[in-house]
């Protein structure tokens, strides 16, 4: 099944979207509400009558109080989380590859697993990325290359149906830590024509 994200409305750091199932009918929403500017945001996800609210961790706090130390002990862009699927964190992380290859992956550890995302860019065919809980893939997250005035939107395609509010709590971070800003009067066209070449990122993502 795909939904669609849509963002509707847009003010200094707070950000709407709808998420709409395959009839066009919404079936839930992601709220963020900034406060202090974009680095203290609380985000609401909540999909089919179940929620989850991702609050913004500082890096300080996100150091020292690390309960996932064996997969990183320097968390980037944390958020906890709590709700219909209980407590857990996501973040982005190193990864180290090898000596030449290294790269930032988010993970998210909630509702008895391990989610670790993928993600890589395809020029103007945009990007994807694949989302694995316990190295099963479970989700895939697209995104156009073009955003016009700031405004985004992405299509997740669900390949489990019981990882459907799991899937989009790890939509809502990307969100915030890839493309949310605070200076929401952008206007125009912002074009990404990056393209992967990572044949180990690639064979996940396909």
């Amino acid at each position: 099944m795909n939904l669609i994200i849509q963002q509707i409305s847009k003010n200094f750091g707070n950000v709407c979207f709808q998420i709409l199932d395959e009839t066009n009918s919404q079936v839930g929403a992601i709220n963020v509400t900034a406060k202090d500017l974009q680095l203290n945001t609380i985000t609401s996800v909540s999909a089919y009558g179940r929620g989850l609210t991702l609050h913004w961790m500082p890096g300080i706090k996100a150091f020292f109080d690390n309960p996932y130390r064996r997969l990183t002990l320097r968390p980037f862009g944390m958020y906890s989380i709590s709700g219909d699927l209980g407590e857990g964190r996501v973040f982005r992380r190193f990864v180290k590859r090898n000596f030449l290859i290294r790269y930032f992956q988010q993970t998210m550890v909630l509702n008895n697993g391990l989610y670790k995302v993928y993600s890589a860019s395809f020029g103007k065919q945009g990007s994807k990325s694949a989302v694995y809980r316990n190295d099963v893939r479970i989700a895939n997250i697209y995104k156009g290359y073009k955003v016009i005035d700031d405004v985004h939107s992405f299509t997740l395609e669900i390949l489990d149906t019981n990882y459907i509010l799991d899937s989009l709590a790890i939509l809502a971070h990307l969100y915030l830590t890839v493309y949310h800003s605070v200076n929401q009067t952008t206007k125009g066209v912002q074009v990404s024509d990056i393209t992967t070449k990572d044949e180990y990122i690639l064979e996940r993502v396909r």
